[in-house]
Protein backbone atom coordinates (compact mmCIF):
# COMPACT_ATOMS: atom_id res chain seq x y z
CA UNK A 1 0.00 0.00 0.00
CA UNK A 2 1.64 3.38 -1.07
CA UNK A 3 1.75 6.55 1.56
CA UNK A 4 -0.77 8.25 -0.53
CA UNK A 5 -3.51 5.80 -0.32
CA UNK A 6 -2.91 4.89 3.39
CA UNK A 7 -3.35 8.81 4.00
CA UNK A 8 -6.80 8.64 2.10
CA UNK A 9 -7.55 5.41 3.97
CA UNK A 10 -6.78 7.30 7.38
CA UNK A 11 -8.89 10.24 6.29
CA UNK A 12 -12.27 7.78 5.48
CA UNK A 13 -11.33 6.80 8.97
CA UNK A 14 -11.06 9.75 10.37
CA UNK A 15 -14.45 11.53 8.74
CA UNK A 16 -16.53 7.80 10.01
CA UNK A 17 -14.99 8.94 13.39
CA UNK A 18 -17.30 12.03 12.96
CA UNK A 19 -20.53 11.00 10.77
CA UNK A 20 -19.49 12.65 8.06
CA UNK A 21 -20.96 10.86 4.79
CA UNK A 22 -18.31 10.44 1.63
CA UNK A 23 -20.27 13.09 -0.16
CA UNK A 24 -18.27 15.89 2.56
CA UNK A 25 -15.13 13.71 2.66
CA UNK A 26 -15.03 14.10 -1.06
CA UNK A 27 -15.53 18.16 -0.72
CA UNK A 28 -13.02 18.16 1.80
CA UNK A 29 -10.24 15.22 0.62
CA UNK A 30 -8.22 14.99 -1.24
CA UNK A 31 -7.26 18.95 -0.25
CA UNK A 32 -7.61 21.50 -3.32
CA UNK A 33 -4.65 23.58 -1.25
CA UNK A 34 -7.32 26.28 -0.67
CA UNK A 35 -8.47 27.50 2.36
CA UNK A 36 -11.88 25.27 3.67
CA UNK A 37 -14.75 27.40 5.14
CA UNK A 38 -17.11 25.50 7.35
CA UNK A 39 -19.99 27.74 6.30
CA UNK A 40 -18.92 26.10 2.48
CA UNK A 41 -19.02 22.76 3.97
CA UNK A 42 -22.77 23.43 5.54
CA UNK A 43 -24.06 25.13 2.32
CA UNK A 44 -22.52 22.32 0.26
CA UNK A 45 -24.56 19.90 2.75
CA UNK A 46 -27.73 21.52 2.20
CA UNK A 47 -27.38 21.87 -1.85
CA UNK A 48 -26.66 18.05 -1.64
CA UNK A 49 -29.32 17.64 0.55
CA UNK A 50 -27.19 15.86 2.86
CA UNK A 51 -27.63 15.90 6.88
CA UNK A 52 -24.48 17.20 8.51
CA UNK A 53 -23.86 18.56 12.27
CA UNK A 54 -21.15 21.83 12.00
CA UNK A 55 -19.67 20.44 15.06
CA UNK A 56 -19.20 17.13 13.08
CA UNK A 57 -17.38 19.13 10.66
CA UNK A 58 -15.21 21.36 13.09
CA UNK A 59 -14.42 18.58 15.23
CA UNK A 60 -13.05 16.69 12.11
CA UNK A 61 -11.42 19.84 10.87
CA UNK A 62 -9.80 20.45 14.14
CA UNK A 63 -8.74 16.52 14.20
CA UNK A 64 -6.94 17.78 10.50
CA UNK A 65 -4.95 20.52 12.04
CA UNK A 66 -3.60 18.12 14.94
CA UNK A 67 -2.79 15.53 12.04
CA UNK A 68 -0.47 18.11 10.66
CA UNK A 69 -2.07 18.64 7.18
CA UNK A 70 -2.71 22.59 8.28
CA UNK A 71 -4.79 25.22 10.70
CA UNK A 72 -7.60 25.35 12.53
CA UNK A 73 -8.57 28.57 13.09
CA UNK A 74 -11.85 29.89 15.01
CA UNK A 75 -13.64 32.81 12.88
CA UNK A 76 -13.24 36.13 14.85
CA UNK A 77 -14.71 39.56 13.94
CA UNK A 78 -16.24 39.33 11.01
CA UNK A 79 -13.91 36.60 9.71
CA UNK A 80 -15.29 33.00 9.26
CA UNK A 81 -14.12 29.77 11.23
CA UNK A 82 -12.08 27.91 8.63
CA UNK A 83 -8.77 25.35 8.05
CA UNK A 84 -5.65 26.63 6.34
CA UNK A 85 -4.25 23.38 4.46
CA UNK A 86 -0.49 23.17 5.14
CA UNK A 87 0.07 20.74 1.98
CA UNK A 88 2.23 21.85 -0.76
CA UNK A 89 2.06 21.78 -4.42
CA UNK A 90 3.41 18.49 -5.12
CA UNK A 91 1.79 16.98 -1.93
CA UNK A 92 -1.76 17.67 -3.38
CA UNK A 93 -1.02 16.66 -7.02
CA UNK A 94 0.44 13.47 -5.45
CA UNK A 95 -2.36 12.92 -3.70
CA UNK A 96 -5.21 13.76 -6.71
CA UNK A 97 -3.06 10.92 -8.76
CA UNK A 98 -5.23 8.33 -6.44
CA UNK A 99 -8.31 10.12 -5.72
CA UNK A 100 -11.38 8.01 -6.36
CA UNK A 101 -14.42 8.32 -3.29
CA UNK A 102 -16.99 5.79 -3.76
CA UNK A 103 -20.21 7.25 -2.95
CA UNK A 104 -22.77 4.04 -1.55
CA UNK A 105 -25.85 6.39 -2.48
CA UNK A 106 -25.71 6.39 -6.33
CA UNK A 107 -23.34 3.96 -7.35
CA UNK A 108 -20.87 6.91 -9.06
CA UNK A 109 -17.36 7.85 -7.88
CA UNK A 110 -16.10 11.14 -7.60
CA UNK A 111 -12.46 11.58 -9.60
CA UNK A 112 -10.05 14.69 -8.75
CA UNK A 113 -7.92 15.66 -11.31
CA UNK A 114 -5.62 18.76 -10.54
CA UNK A 115 -5.42 20.52 -14.15
CA UNK A 116 -3.14 23.33 -12.93
CA UNK A 117 -1.96 23.93 -9.60
CA UNK A 118 -4.48 26.36 -8.71
CA UNK A 119 -7.48 24.63 -10.75
CA UNK A 120 -9.34 21.31 -9.49
CA UNK A 121 -11.40 19.03 -11.94
CA UNK A 122 -14.04 17.39 -10.41
CA UNK A 123 -16.07 14.50 -12.12
CA UNK A 124 -18.84 12.13 -10.87
CA UNK A 125 -18.33 9.33 -13.17
CA UNK A 126 -20.54 5.91 -12.63
CA UNK A 127 -18.61 3.35 -11.10
CA UNK A 128 -19.39 0.19 -14.07
CA UNK A 129 -17.81 3.16 -16.79
CA UNK A 130 -17.07 0.95 -19.77
CA UNK A 131 -13.84 1.54 -21.88
CA UNK A 132 -16.75 2.67 -24.80
CA UNK A 133 -18.21 5.15 -22.50
CA UNK A 134 -14.25 6.61 -21.45
CA UNK A 135 -13.31 7.07 -24.71
CA UNK A 136 -16.58 9.00 -25.57
CA UNK A 137 -15.55 11.35 -22.25
CA UNK A 138 -12.18 11.80 -23.75
CA UNK A 139 -13.41 12.76 -27.09
CA UNK A 140 -15.48 14.89 -25.80
CA UNK A 141 -12.97 16.54 -23.18
CA UNK A 142 -10.84 16.66 -26.61
CA UNK A 143 -13.27 19.14 -28.38
CA UNK A 144 -12.89 21.87 -25.41
CA UNK A 145 -9.66 23.56 -26.13
CA UNK A 146 -10.18 27.62 -26.97
CA UNK A 147 -6.81 27.90 -28.16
Amino acid sequence: MTAISSKTKAMKALAARFDLPDTILGMIWPPSGETLYVDDIEEFASVMEVNVERDAVVQFIKELGKAGYGEFIIGRRGYKTRFEWSLDSLELANLYGENAIESKESHTIEHSFVLREDFRVTLKLPSDLSTTEASRLASFISSIPFE
